[in-house]
């Protein structure tokens, strides 16, 4: 298999509602990229093609902790965002998610 590469090209526009209208395919994605993985696929080496030409290989949880690490970078910065607005931001803690329950399905 070769390389995993980042997407490439023009940014998405920056704006609430393409976020809404991205999310499901990127959720989705990441869904199918693990669906059915037996636990010990989480440690399956992929080729990972970086800036630069670099391609190193790593382990499947490495790359999939970095996507939380990296989410959490942006919810900070999102926080910031709105508290320089002076509004008070909403909770973006994963606990308060997973207190709060799930969302009801849309059926």
């Amino acid at each position: 298999m070769g390389p995993w590469v980042l997407p490439q090209g023009t940014p998405p526009e920056a704006s609430l509602d393409a976020l809404r209208r991205s999310w499901p395919k990127l959720s989705d994605g990441y869904r199918r990229w693990l669906e059915d993985l037996p636990e010990a696929g989480l440690a399956e080496e992929l080729k990972v093609r970086l800036p630069g030409e670099k391609e190193p290989s790593l382990a499947r949880w490495k790359i999939l902790r970095h996507v939380l690490e990296h989410s959490t970078l942006h919810r900070g910065q999102i926080v910031g965002m709105i508290r320089m607005l002076r509004h008070t931001p909403p909770a973006i803690h994963r606990l308060d998610f997973h207190q709060a329950g799930e969302p009801a399905s849309a059926s």
